[in-house]
């Protein structure tokens, strides 16, 4: 029928639609039509039902006939954009529609996913719209229908409970229904958030790729703020994320089951309520979720609620008072819902019942008592407010058989609501036919008239709820397992930005001060926790605000992401230090000083002294006071004449060369050097003699001048870089210290150089008059390049104006002088997830808000954060990193070029002038 009335009507060129919003006026207006034409536009089923006839209809009218030439695609245009996607991979597929997505629209692109019938691909899919919705992206073709217009406007969070402080386990019944609770609370409160004729989703699901249960709620994306806001005040220890990408269960290959749930008995009748559990019930639901295997295989419960009145409500009530009354149960269920529906009832029941019916009702009234079971069940129903719902099941797997033994494992789970002098929910399986237009339902979070039930929210809670550790037994449940606090009132409004705080419904951007910064930063954690992730977001920042930097990368692959990030404005301050780029070496001389401040010269001693200890740290007795006392007469020679050589090639050479250490002597204006070597290096005998003792020394140095990456870098003398200037001047020095390019010992020497140059550039800094600007150091594997000389930076911050950020992973790498020296001074700390020891070391810094147990188990990117506020500690709370910005790689190659022809050198030259000097003499 509905085909001939689109077949009457008459489309010329002109009426002919040009644009979605008349294609979807006109459909809306024919069903409209037609609801006045049976007159039942109160019925909201049979209006859905006609409005999907009217769409079916109107899909099976030639396209030409009734799109304008311009919008419409043609048929051979449609099959090839299916042809060409299909025999491509699953990501390629998916970036093809969406580039359809943006040429043509939503609604064609959506009809040509559709043609190739993949849910996995029409899932993926649709997670991908709603973030280009969600992103208010312009969308060429919004004409889709009503239902997957919401579907693309909701927003999906993830609420893991949390496992930890949730109470004593000998108060689980209490626990139980307090929690249950609550969630009815919850429930009831979103339901006054949608509008009407929205709807909301509860769903429990395992994607593909996981093994763990989720739950997630979705609510329409007007809603977001408040909606997290009412979860958070409700439930303030869960973790709320918003989950951009969705989820996916479909196996990509695979096979597909589903069901939706109903009630055997009429929808007054109410299932088995929490009040009658002792324990959790959405265990047994997560442990058929458990049976579910990582790879392969996919399942979800889904629950979209609508937010129609209470309707329900008064009709029940109705039929309870009829109940009341001394009616039958039967006769009771069979009151009408409205007051002309009892009028036309009675009025059918005086026409159908005789003289003598009316006598034997009168007797039964007179016998009958008040059916107090039936009268209980309908209480309990009516009790909470009663919503329509529609309950889904999906399931996807390799085989169809799998497919539906998951299926009916969940099935089975919901036995447990059934009630005896109640209801029970059983499940219909969609039929082949039917499973496409159902999944793709299940997809979009559609609310189906068709087929919901009535349900309490009292038995919506207890078959779905947010539940905690302490009532959950369930191993399956993805769990929050460290607690989330406030930020501070007196967090700093200016800064760069280390995070975001979220509790409450709230965000709150965590800013670092810039004198607070001066007191430095410690971050520790376990490898790919975040740690890295937070410095190169601190470094960016300080790039784009002109600040000048320095990063020693022991990795890396980060420097790479830092010289994408660097701002055009800033490439001529850019200083790459690669020592694996053995073309043109850039030179770092350890020994070099300013001899305008000749107390630098003992700084160098001791800090040299300090990196060979550090370098040996495993034979610690090769560094006994024999070892120290030639050491320091040998480094003492060197430096007493700068302009004779040096490097750590004259060190080598004051034992090696008599000849060359005569000369040496002979330009010392030092007696007591001269005279120990005169008079006991020259003259001793036995073990202490200076030939058994060279050895020992110089082979220290002949590891690193022997090496063909290493001599040309270090025997130069003169440093590449004034460090004074670049920390005076602003600049951005980023190190490449790859251990796997270079090795872990010469990356340890590069880099205890680099730290040592960088203090010493700043105790020159001491008596500078005029105000100096702060120089940001980071370091990254901070255990591999610590001296006690970071002591003393560490607690004379401000004086300096050089503010070290320093990572690692666990506390046992440090000494216990430096870890002292990092606990008791550094002014901010932030800790992600540690092991048991450092959790335990590390409360007493985080108390009383955070216990060993929440460091234990921080997410990845989530730390604890103790954050000198003003000079002043303020109380830790939790921190979330934010994403790395989009930076553009592009430039990379040309700023590493630029700083090897600055700086670098030529190989053959310096070769050349280290081979000089041994011609010399």
């Amino acid at each position: 029928m509905e085909t001939r009335g689109m077949e009457r009507t008459s489309f010329t060129s002109s009426e002919k639609f040009k644009s979605p919003q008349e294609e979807l006026a006109y459909l809306r207006e024919r069903v409209r039509e037609r609801e006045r034409e049976l007159d039942i536009s109160s019925n909201r089923h049979e209006s859905d039902r006609i409005a999907r006839r009217e769409v079916k209809a109107y899909g099976e009218v030639p396209a030409s006939r009734v799109l304008h030439e311009h919008f419409v695609i043609p048929e051979h245009e449609a099959v090839r954009e299916m042809i060409k996607l299909e025999p491509e991979t699953h990501d390629k597929q998916i970036d093809g529609l969406l580039d359809m997505v943006a040429r043509s629209g939503i609604r064609n692109a959506l009809s040509v996913a559709s043609r190739m019938k993949n849910p996995h691909l029409e899932d993926d899919l649709h997670r991908a719209i709603v973030q280009y919705v969600a992103e208010g992206l312009p969308d060429k073709g919004m004409g889709a229908p009503e239902k997957v217009r919401k579907g693309l406007t909701m927003v999906l969070f993830e609420v893991h409970p949390q496992a930890h402080g949730e109470g004593d386990q000998s108060k689980q019944p209490h626990k139980l229904e307090q929690l249950l609770s609550s969630s009815e609370q919850l429930y009831a409160g979103i339901i006054s958030l949608v509008g009407e004729g929205e709807s909301f989703s509860l769903e429990i699901a395992v994607g593909q790729g996981t093994e763990e249960a989720s739950l997630y709620l979705a609510v329409p994306r007007s809603k977001r703020d408040l909606a997290e806001r009412l979860i958070a005040s409700v439930f303030p220890n869960a973790r709320i994320t918003e989950n951009r990408g969705d989820y996916n269960i479909f196996n990509y290959d695979g096979e597909h089951a589903a069901a939706y749930g109903k009630l055997s008995q009429h929808p007054a009748l109410p299932l088995k309520t929490y009040e009658s559990f002792e324990h959790d019930p959405l265990n047994v639901l997560l442990v058929a979720f458990a049976r579910i295997k990582k790879h392969g295989e996919g399942a979800a419960l889904q629950i979209v609620l609508s937010s129609e009145g209470d309707r329900y409500n008064k009709h029940y009530r109705k039929m309870l008072r009829e109940l009341e009354k001394g009616k039958s149960l039967g006769e009771a269920l069979r009151v009408p819902e409205t007051i002309f529906g009892e009028v036309v009832h009675d009025l059918a029941s005086s026409m159908f019942t005789n003289d003598a019916d009316k006598e034997k009702e009168k007797e039964r009234e007179m016998r009958r008592v008040t059916d107090s079971v039936s009268a209980e069940s309908l209480g309990r129903k009516i009790k909470t407010r009663i919503v329509p719902a529609t309950i889904r099941i999906v399931t996807s797997a390799p085989t169809a058989e799998r497919a539906h033994e998951m299926l009916t494992n969940l099935e089975s789970a919901f036995g447990q609501f059934d009630d005896a002098k109640g209801n029970t929910m059983t499940f219909k399986s969609v039929s082949s036919w039917y499973m496409r237009d159902f999944l793709r339902a299940f997809t979009f979070r559609e609310f189906d008239d068709s087929v919901m039930m009535p349900l309490s929210l009292s038995e919506i809670t207890s078959v779905f709820h947010f539940t905690a550790e302490q009532v959950t037994t369930s191993r399956e449940l993805k769990k929050s397992y460290a607690k989330q606090t406030p930020a501070p009132v007196e967090m700093p409004e200016d800064g760069i930005v280390i995070g975001v705080n979220r509790y409450g419904g709230q965000e709150t951007p965590v800013r670092f001060g810039v004198a607070d910064r001066l007191r430095h930063a410690y971050v520790i954690g376990q490898t790919g926790t975040g740690k890295t992730g937070l410095l190169k977001n601190m470094i960016i920042q300080d790039m784009r605000n002109g600040e000048g930097v320095a990063y020693i990368d022991p990795h890396g692959n980060d420097i790479e992401e830092l010289l994408a990030a660097v701002p055009p404005e800033r490439y001529d301050d850019v200083i790459y230090f690669d020592p694996a780029y053995t073309a043109r070496p850039m030179g770092l001389n350890m020994l070099e000083y300013d001899i305008s401040r000749p107390e630098m010269k003992t700084f160098v001693i001791d800090e040299v002294y300090g990196i060979f200890r550090k370098l040996y740290s495993d034979v610690p007795e090769a560094f006994g006071p024999m070892f120290e006392q030639y050491y320091r007469n040998a480094v003492q020679l060197v430096l007493e004449d700068p302009d004779t050589g040096n490097t750590f090639v004259e060190v080598a050479r004051i034992f090696a060369d008599s000849y060359f250490r005569d000369m040496k002597l002979a330009h010392c204006k030092n007696p007591i050097v001269v005279q120990f070597w005169r008079k006991i290096a020259e003259q001793a005998q036995g073990d202490p003699s200076l030939e058994n003792i060279a050895p020992y020394i110089v082979g220290k140095f002949d590891v690193f001048l022997t090496n063909d990456i290493m001599r040309p870098i270090v025997a130069q003398e003169h440093s590449a870089f004034d460090f004074r200037e670049i920390m005076d001047d602003r600049k951005i020095f980023l190190a490449n210290l790859s251990k796997g390019r270079l090795g872990d010992r010469n990356t340890s020497l590069l880099g205890l150089v680099l730290v040592s140059k960088f203090l010493q550039a700043a105790f020159s800094r001491v008596d500078t008059r005029g105000d100096l600007p702060p120089f940001y150091f980071y370091i990254d594997e901070f255990q591999n390049f610590a001296t006690p000389s970071i002591s003393t930076i560490l607690s004379e911050a401000r004086k300096y104006k050089l503010s070290l950020t320093i990572a690692h992973q666990f506390i046992a790498q440090l000494d216990e002088g430096i870890r002292d020296a990092v606990i008791g001074n550094v002014g901010t700390k932030a800790a992600f997830r540690v092991g048991t020891t450092d959790a335990e070391f590390l409360a007493k810094q985080f108390e009383p808000a955070f216990a060993a147990s929440d460091l234990e188990n921080l997410p990845n990117r989530n730390a604890v954060l103790a954050l000198l506020v003003n000079g002043r500690p303020a109380r830790p709370f939790t921190v979330e990193t934010i994403e790395l910005p989009k930076v553009d790689f592009t430039k990379v190659d040309a700023l590493k070029k630029l700083s090897y022809d600055r700086f670098g050198s030529d190989r053959g030259e310096v070769e050349a002038d280290i081979q000089r000097k041994f011609d010399q003499l």
